[in-house]
């Protein structure tokens, strides 16, 4: 029997030193799909990838029908599509142009991340108005994914890079972002002090890293999204991954496998009555 036809693609893995490299080889070494790159600690973090990385290496991905990022991370954060009925089902419907992987449908947690990080959405404000946006662009209905996991059509990330060139740019001319971006933003990070001291010039984080990871979803929802929800409906999800939507695949949350710890305070707060959690596919509900 012929194996059936799949969509060709190339993931990133991302890293930032020999630990991570390990770490990396270790969860995704052994995947065809899977490319490990150890980038420099800069305030973009995987960011670096569109304003550099990915140009100076063109002709590595370009014949590819999709191409992207993740963290190495990444299955501590979320559950990922089985990638080879992915690529089956991309290489048949052939339509969408954009795969996210790390998808935030719960506006409670949407709105929990904007009360405690109000000056993400200042920041894109004014930098979609500077673009040429309408004043309430970010009220628009987005699918909206995080922490640059996903992946897309080579033409496509062409794009993007180009439009994330301008609003570095503006970011970094902008005296009106400026005076935004480097005040204090509250953040749970894994980085020891001396690493954010490194990264930041300052023991605190800026909003850097957080106002480019929104950039992607702002921009390429101008593109057919292929949701997790629909990804779950068609088999892609391996067959012991829970809906926490049990009701409603269409919103089928990928940010269900969260840490407990500290980890949990940087997605959630407490002043949420009951918290959804999956961890390695068993789920679990905490009461406060």
């Amino acid at each position: 029997m012929a194996e059936e036809e799949k969509a060709n693609i190339l993931i990133y893995i991302l890293g930032y030193d020999n630990e991570t490299l390990h770490n990396a080889m270790a969860l995704f070494g052994n995947y065809k799909w899977a490319k490990i790159v150890i980038l420099p600690a800069t305030l973009l973090f995987e960011n670096y990838m569109y304003d550099k990385w990915l140009i100076e290496h063109y002709d590595e991905w370009k014949d590819y029908d999709y191409v992207g990022t993740l963290s190495w991370r990444a299955k501590d954060k979320i559950m990922l599509p089985d990638m080879d009925k992915l690529a089956i089902f991309l290489k048949n419907e052939k339509i969408y142009d954009v795969v996210p992987f790390f998808v935030i449908d719960s506006m409670d947690h949407i709105n929990d991340i904007d009360r405690r990080q109000p000056l993400n959405n200042i920041i894109l404000n004014r930098l979609f108005q500077k673009l040429g946006f309408p004043d309430n662009y970010l009220k628009s209905n987005f699918i909206q994914f995080y922490c640059n996991y996903w992946i897309t059509r080579p033409k496509i990330m062409i794009e993007y890079i180009q439009f994330f060139h301008k609003c570095k740019e503006i970011i970094d001319d902008d005296a009106e972002i400026q005076k935004h971006i480097w005040k204090y933003v509250e953040y749970n990070s894994t980085l020891d002090d001396a690493n954010i001291k490194k990264i930041f010039g300052r023991p605190s984080f800026s909003s850097h890293p957080f106002v480019y990871e929104r950039i992607p979803f702002l921009y390429l929802n101008r593109y057919p999204i292929l949701h997790p929800g629909l990804s779950y409906k068609n088999g892609l999800y391996p067959l012991n991954t829970k809906n926490e939507h049990k009701n409603n695949n269409d919103h089928f949350n990928t940010s269900i496998k969260l840490w407990i710890g500290k980890h949990l305070s940087s997605c959630f707060s407490i002043n949420l009555k009951k918290i959804k959690i999956a961890h390695d596919v068993k789920e679990h509900i905490i009461d406060f």
